[in-house]
């Protein structure tokens, strides 16, 4: 038996079943869990994340402390704090603004644009920074199991990042470097 394993932040449901002389019974119990991401994640701390496409960081448009200034890849030096909390998942609050990267309303629509929020701790506030295992990490939402992508692969400053299926393109690989 082999499958593929899905993204992090998958929920995976876990039927329970027993067999009687060769025939399998299925009874009610079905559990499920959700995908953590792995354990080989960065230190908690400050950091540049920067997308393998383009080489431009992670930030916030025009540098925002708004709440729902939209995120963007620019050029710069923007920097991130980055740090844990329950179930190998992480935070990233966006240094100039103190602010946390955002799903709105927790959706799991592909093409949303990301945003920053004031820090309330959801869980549409929670990334699974998952290895892609050279140096690089997929950024999967916890709600949706959705990754960080800079929109249509665009390498100029200001481009979209929002939510999208991973496809493990490039434009979807981010890399922390110590700010």
């Amino acid at each position: 038996m082999s499958f593929t394993a899905p993204a992090a932040g998958s929920r995976v449901y876990l039927v329970l079943s027993t067999t009687e002389a060769g025939t399998a019974v299925f009874g009610d119990a079905v559990e499920y869990f959700t995908l953590g991401g792995s354990s080989t994640g960065p230190v908690p701390g400050t950091y540049r994340i920067v997308n393998r496409n383009s080489g431009k960081p992670l930030a916030i448009a025009g540098n925002s402390t708004a709440d729902g200034a939209e995120a963007v890849q620019q050029t710069g030096t923007a920097a991130w704090t980055v740090g844990t909390v329950q179930g190998d998942a992480y935070t990233l609050r966006y240094t100039a603004s103190g602010k946390a990267l955002d799903v709105n309303g927790s959706a799991a629509t592909v093409g949303l644009q990301l945003w920053q929020w004031s820090a309330d701790g959801g869980t549409n506030q929670q990334w699974y920074l998952c290895p892609t295992g050279d140096g690089y990490y997929t950024i999967a939402g916890h709600d949706s199991g959705l990754v960080a992508d800079v929109y249509g692969r665009a390498a100029t400053g200001g481009a979209q990042v929002v939510q999208w299926s991973a496809n493990n393109g490039p434009n979807q690989q981010w890399q922390l470097t110590p700010a």
